[in-house]
């Protein structure tokens, strides 16, 4: 099974950044997914939704945004990821 290139949590959310190729061009872009971990007290285990209140949506809205930084600057800290990531001919981000 695929691992995420990175996760960055807080308060039981969970932001998993995928990286992914291109089968037409080969280029790297990435992926972010959301999960809350929750406990559930009937079945006695931890469970995994994609469901968020207002206060969780704030949470990620801040990991995504944390996220699509790190993935910025990995992406681009150096010279030739640069070339093989950018959409275009523009300097536009790869998501």
């Amino acid at each position: 099974m695929a691992r995420p290139k990175f996760t960055l949590k807080a308060h039981g959310i969970e932001v998993a950044v995928w990286e992914n190729k291109s089968d037409r061009d080969d280029k790297t872009f990435f992926n972010m997914t959301v999960q809350r971990s929750y406990f559930d007290k009937d079945t006695n285990d931890w469970k995994r939704t994609n469901s968020l209140s207002p206060r969780d949506a704030l949470v990620a809205a801040a990991l995504l945004q944390e996220a699509t930084k790190q993935v910025s600057v990995r992406t681009y800290s150096d010279d030739t990821s640069r070339e093989s990531v950018a959409s275009g001919d523009d300097n536009d981000a790869p998501f």
